[in-house]
């Protein structure tokens, strides 16, 4: 576990379990509450996180937030069993329909013995608490359940799965709503972008993203066609073809 402090009150906690997506935790320590954004891969790096957050800090109540349903997320949300769990409506039914089915399909990943806990409290469009100055709010892209959240004293944005380098994974098809997610992101000029996976990133790697879901829009895509884009775009290309047959 790596651990990253950014802005006056962030706290990038990265864990290095899966191989080529190093995964980030963000925790915003509130007035109040901590704010966990999404939890990984089960009880474990979690109880790791907590014992780092209770010696540096005072203890305080966590609030659970999951950006959207994907196991790699979700799955430490069993080490917070008296928190509030945090998502979008979509995101509950999701790990309703598919949290057990993906425990069991990527099981070997597992970090402690985990159990799906759903979120207990949704949102629709947004959610605010205004005085920890702290907002989560509906952003489909990755997924169409995606969420984001936003620390308005540090201009912090967690994106989730959003943004990814070099290119996204396109599991929605709902490519237009995805676009306008990401100018939301523009408009906002954080200080800082918290991807789900990877590095701590800014503006450049946004619009490379919008330059990618774009192109897919226009079927104009040669230049992510090979190099390091290729096996991702290709992936994207399967997964919505799919998609346009349900």
């Amino acid at each position: 576990m790596n651990v990253k402090r950014i802005g006056t009150r962030g706290i990038v906690f990265t864990f290095f379990e899966l191989d080529q997506y190093p995964t980030n935790v963000f925790v915003i320590d509130g007035p109040s509450h901590f704010f966990v954004c999404d939890t990984f891969l089960g009880p474990e790096p979690m109880t790791e996180m907590k014992t780092y957050l209770t010696y540096h800090f005072h203890e305080k109540p966590f609030l659970i937030f999951n950006s959207h349903y994907h196991w790699d997320h979700v799955w430490g949300n069993c080490a917070f069993p008296d928190s509030v769990v945090l998502s979008h409506d979509s995101c509950r039914e999701a790990l309703i329909e598919k949290g057990e089915s993906e425990l069991e399909q990527y099981e070997e990943y597992a970090q402690g013995e985990v159990e799906i806990r759903l979120p207990t409290i949704t949102f629709s469009e947004r959610i605010v608490f205004p005085q920890e100055s702290v907002e989560f709010f509906y952003s489909p892209g990755h997924t169409r359940d995606s969420a984001s959240c936003r620390d308005h004293i540090d201009n912090t944005v967690f994106v989730g799965d959003n943004v990814e380098a070099p290119i996204p994974y396109l599991f929605y098809s709902g490519l237009k709503e995805y676009l306008d997610t990401l100018e939301v992101y523009s408009r906002f000029q954080a200080f800082t972008l918290v991807p789900g996976h990877g590095e701590l990133c800014g503006y450049s790697l946004l619009h490379e993203n919008q330059e990618y879901v774009k192109a897919f829009m226009e079927n104009d895509t040669g230049k992510f066609q090979e190099g390091i884009y290729a096996h991702i775009h290709n992936v994207n290309v399967k997964v919505q073809e799919d998609l346009m047959k349900e």
